[in-house]
């Protein structure tokens, strides 16, 4: 398990304070450059400003606060990468994992980040899934 980014309550106390995303892109070398790679069109060479929408959320709005831990998520990859080159651990990682795996339900996690993190509740829906 590989646990980065801030807790619910360090989100509401950043989001207190005032969270502007510009700030950690400014001191985020590799967010900089992620945003940059994006922005420039490498995932889209075709349609070089299909995510504009994406880009100018991320340096003007983050409701996520995905600038704020990216540099966390960074850390934390390079903490698995680390881990993975131990296959013998790392195996017994993935055993543990999988035996602790009835402990975790994606509904209640799902649920608990809505509330606690961003903050939506969730649309109705009837019996068959649509929204009403």
């Amino acid at each position: 398990f590989f646990l980065f980014g801030m807790s619910a309550e360090e989100v509401e106390q950043r989001r207190r304070r005032g969270y502007h995303p510009g700030e950690y892109i400014a001191r985020s070398d590799d967010l900089r450059a992620a945003i940059e790679l994006i922005e420039g069109g490498y995932f889209a060479p075709e349609d070089p400003h299909r995510h504009r929408e994406v880009t100018e959320n991320l340096r003007n709005i983050d409701p996520y606060l995905i600038c704020a831990d990216f540099d966390d998520y960074i850390a934390c990859q390079d903490r698995v990468s680390a881990a993975y080159l131990d296959q013998s651990h790392w195996l017994s990682m993935v055993v543990e994992n999988i035996a602790h795996s009835g402990k975790f339900s994606s509904d209640r996690t799902i649920d608990e980040y809505a509330r606690e993190i961003w903050d939506v509740k969730p649309e109705p829906v009837d019996a068959s899934g649509r929204l009403y």
